[in-house]
């Protein structure tokens, strides 16, 4: 995508996740569609891995690099976009995906115009900061 991730809604998608809560995730536990969490249907289920880097509206110049698999799922600071055109890319693999259902949950979290202008304005005005520095 080629508008950055509003910080607040893409974590509170990633919070809705059914993450498996195994030490280790058994494949006869899969199904098509799920990863055998119990009492949860939801597409993200049927997730085992992802990885990528995203662009975020709280971190406008700094590359965050997408990392799930099994239990575990972060979000971590790579450093700056180094002349990259700025994007997020995210790779998704699981068993019976339903990518159209997956792709509108991270639309929904993308930036909206207004917050997109927002960010562009954080950013001329004083360096992508999340919050503003010696005012009152």
């Amino acid at each position: 995508q080629k508008r950055p991730f509003n910080y607040d809604r893409l974590l509170g998608m990633i919070s809705r996740w059914p993450i498996p809560q195994k030490t280790m995730l058994d494949v006869r536990d899969l199904k098509p569609g799920g990863a055998g969490v119990k009492g949860v249907e939801s597409p993200w289920e049927s997730v085992l891995r992802s990885k990528g880097t995203v662009w975020l509206d709280t971190h406008p110049r700094r590359m965050i690099q997408w990392a799930y698999a099994g239990r575990h799922f972060g979000l971590d600071d790579v450093g700056p976009w180094a002349g990259d055109e700025q994007k997020s890319e995210i790779v998704i693999i699981g068993q019976g995906l339903d990518e159209a259902t997956l792709r509108s949950d991270l639309d929904e979290a993308l930036c909206t115009d207004a917050e997109l202008d927002e960010m562009e304005k954080r950013v001329e005005g004083g360096g992508g900061l999340r919050f503003a520095v010696g005012t009152s």
